[in-house]
């Protein structure tokens, strides 16, 4: 489920217009405290952008991708 910190497993019942998730995994912080209901602030903030989105544009994953490659690039390469 999305920015919940949770799995679940959709069911429905009789009728398959009820339709309910049943959590199943939840996630853990380094710490070992679970995710869900916890604030959770990124290490890089950008705001969304409807304008971006709307011409198809992700600034949000550019920046992930961006800091990945830096974090790449800075490592020792192996010999």
């Amino acid at each position: 489920v999305a920015g919940t910190g949770t799995a679940v497993w959709w069911e429905t019942l009789i009728d398959p217009e009820v339709l309910f998730g049943i959590p199943q995994v939840g996630l853990q912080g380094a710490d070992g405290r679970y995710l869900e209901n916890q604030e959770l602030v990124p290490d890089v903030e950008v705001p969304g952008d409807p304008e971006s989105a709307a011409r198809g544009d992700d600034p949000q994953l550019e920046a992930a991708v961006r800091l990945l490659l830096e974090t790449v690039a800075k490592r020792p390469r192996p010999k």
